[in-house]
Parts: structure tokens; sequence; C-alpha cells
């Protein structure tokens, strides 16, 4: 499993938390995309396999680090891969990519690079992150 926070360019609403809702699937459409670009322009592209988005929370220290009408929103994803990775690599490759991306969607959603967090679980066909 992994989470990241989105510092501007969306603001979390309770319709993130049902993932039925269409806030939820543009927003997971959006970051999914934007992992997939990331991973299919790194050292992993022949191993990375998909992204799914997990859920959406509303990000914990919003009130400090926010304007009051806009709220951060926590990431939670997990990564497949076609063989077993180390979390560490996940984790850089991510900073990396994100860093470096010069995309439409890393100029609309800013991540906080410092928030990446990568946890992995290593199975026979996966790995999740």
């Amino acid at each position: 499993m992994g989470t990241f926070k989105i510092l501007s360019g969306t603001s979390f609403t309770p319709a993130l938390q049902n993932r039925s809702s269409v806030d939820f699937k543009v927003l997971a459409f959006d970051v999914e995309q934007l992992i997939q670009k990331v991973f299919q322009e790194s050292d992993l592209k022949n191993e990375f396999e998909r992204c799914e988005i997990s859920r959406f929370k509303k990000s914990e220290d919003g009130r400090e680090r926010f304007k009051k009408s806009e709220t951060g929103v926590v990431v939670i994803f997990s990564l497949y891969f076609t063989q077993m990775v180390t979390v560490e690599k996940i984790k850089n490759e991510l900073i990396l990519g994100i860093n470096t991306n010069k995309t439409n969607l890393t100029q609309t959603l800013k991540i906080d690079v410092n928030s990446i967090q990568v946890t992995g679980n290593a199975s026979k066909h996966f790995f999740s992150v």
C-alpha cells in the first residue's frame, strides 16, 4: 500500500469517500494516470503493471497547511508489478517521477513528495504497495 498527499489542485469533499461517486471516479482516474505515467517513464517501466486507488481521505493537517476553503487529499493506493520490487525502489521512482514529470496532471495536482509512504506486501504474481 502507498499513500501521498495532494496539496492543491483538488479539495477534499465527502463525495470522495464514495467509490461510486463521479468525484471519486474522476480524481481516481487522474491520479492513476499520473502514477502510470511516472512508472512508464521510470526504471521500473518493464515491471510496472497497474495502479489502483483504494480510497481518499481528508488530510490530517489540513487546518495548518491549507486555506480555510481548501483541504488536502490523502491518496491511498496499490501498485502491481510483474515481479518483486523493493519498497525503497518504488518510493524513489515515485519521488523522482513526480519531481521531474512535467505533464498537465503534475502541474494541476501538486503532490507533497515528502508525504509519500510505501509499505510492501509480496505475493507470487504481484507486489502490492
